[in-house]
């Protein structure tokens, strides 16, 4: 045989050879109910894989059936399902079981899971992700869905992302009455990120929850040609902490949001158009009202319907929150929960130098022990007044009550004029200034607090302005 010949057919072989090994390296374990396969369960196929690695991965090739299981995730070692409808993983916590510690599957891993149902019943999420090292997880065509009965958290997808991770979830639908929340991790070395690309993220409340957000780090949110719907909203960043070094950018194109974005904290990169970010036009008008030194005068709530009315409240929103919805009346706050409380931040955005005035209209009604609590906060001082099923109670002292008719739009107004010099007024009432009663919070702006369930507020007009009478 020619030389050259010689040289092109080792060449073949060796070809051949690194082929051949590469499809050993990708090792698949048969997880069948009927007994067809290696095992009956995912979590005893998992058990069996000892030497998964990047270069010898393993996959769990899971056939249809019913798998009543909670199952955690190895690294290299793909959970895939033959047919998506007809191989379901569900779970639902044992009585004795605390709900925080179940779910469908605990993902904390370099994995796929893709072709598969994931039921959650009275478990904390269908996926739960937070902890772990480094990591990609992939999320492929699957289905999220919680079921009955539900339980405080109702989350299809639990994400708590930590330095050096990142989630891709892609061509699946999540069904939940939340179906996605994210929270990243307290001073990241690195940053993480989470993708969504082709699913369907459908919300009985948000699409989208994000919050905690304290990596100090520039950790990304990416969502591609995706179907948002919320009945209060698409998506709510709910931060604690809104500080320039604990934030996260917000990209996407091609995206249906049905319903609007919240939060102080998203980055628009409409600038750039690699990546086109379309679903901050649904952010609507901000009012970044102040600058420092500069006193401020603006009016919301005028004669043009729904569409303007109380602009100056954003509603903030997390896991304990009321319901909150615009109407022709003004902004609608109901309380949910007997612990929990709604909260709106507002004017939105305002920070204003002293002295000022905020004035603004709302009729409220109150649940058994229900109240309401506005909060003026402005660095390093902070007051509050609360109102009660009978009137306006002086933070200073409770038993002094201003008599009000609740179910009526009342007009109330607070003056500062200066940190040490502010008064709380209910307009047309012949009284004296109610005295505040100091709080702690050194956040800058507002803050209206509703508790106990089924407290209602609604917000009509308000006004901000730096002339003081």
């Amino acid at each position: 045989m020619p030389r050259a010949a010689h040289g092109i057919l080792l060449a073949a072989i060796a070809t051949l050879l690194t082929a051949l090994s590469s499809l050993a390296a990708e090792r698949t374990v048969i997880v069948a109910q009927d007994g067809t396969g290696a095992f009956k369960t995912v979590t005893e196929a998992l058990d069996s894989v000892k030497d998964a690695t990047k270069e010898n991965p393993v996959t769990l090739l899971i056939k249809p059936g019913s798998y009543n299981e909670m199952v955690t995730t190895r690294n290299w070692v793909n959970l895939v399902g033959e047919d998506r409808d007809k191989c379901v993983l569900s779970y639902s916590r044992k009585p004795a079981e605390e709900v925080t510690r179940t779910h469908v599957i605990w993902a904390t891993t370099t994995s796929t899971i893709k072709n598969l149902t994931l039921l959650g019943g009275d478990v904390k999420y269908c996926i739960h992700s937070d902890g772990g090292g480094p990591y990609v997880l992939t999320v492929d065509n699957c289905i999220l869905r919680r079921t009955p009965p539900a339980n405080d958290y109702n989350t299809a997808f639990g994400i708590g992302l930590w330095a050096g991770q990142h989630i891709v979830i892609k061509d699946s639908l999540l069904e939940a009455k939340q179906p996605l929340y994210m929270h990243n991790g307290k001073g990241q070395e690195s940053s993480c990120s989470m993708t969504v690309e082709h699913c369907a993220l459908k919300g009985e409340t948000d699409a989208i929850l994000i919050s905690a957000m304290d990596s100090q780090q520039r950790d990304f949110f990416v969502i591609h040609d995706s179907t948002l719907a919320g009945k209060r909203q698409v998506a709510c960043l709910a931060n604690e902490k809104p500080d320039k070094s604990n934030f996260i950018e917000f990209y996407g194109s091609g995206n249906t949001p049905e319903g609007g974005i919240t939060g102080a904290v998203w980055y628009d990169d409409a600038q750039a158009p690699a990546s086109g970010q379309e679903l901050t036009a649904k952010l609507g008008t901000r009012n970044p009202l102040a600058r420092p030194g500069i006193r401020i005068k603006e009016t919301y709530g005028a004669a043009e319907g729904a569409a303007k009315k109380s602009a100056a409240w954003e509603a903030y929103r997390n896991v304990y929150v009321a319901g909150a919805e615009m109407t022709d009346e003004g902004l609608v706050l109901i309380s949910e929960t007997d612990n929990a409380f709604g909260m709106v931040m507002g004017p939105y955005g305002a920070t204003s130098e002293l002295p000022m005035v905020m004035e603004f209209r709302m009729k409220c009604s109150f649940a058994p022990k229900g109240a309401i609590g506005l909060l003026y906060l402005c660095k390093p001082s902070a007051w509050q007044v609360q109102w009660q099923a009978d009137g306006v109670a002086d933070g200073v002292n409770p038993a002094a009550v201003i008599k009000i008719n609740t179910q009526e739009w009342q007009t109330y107004r607070l003056v500062a004029r200066s940190a040490d010099d502010v008064k709380f007024f209910v307009v047309g009432r012949e009284t004296e200034a109610i005295a505040l009663k100091r709080a702690k919070d050194e956040l800058r702006g507002f803050k209206l607090l509703l508790y106990g369930k089924g407290t209602k507020a609604v917000l009509g007009s308000t006004m901000l302005t730096g002339d003081v009478p």
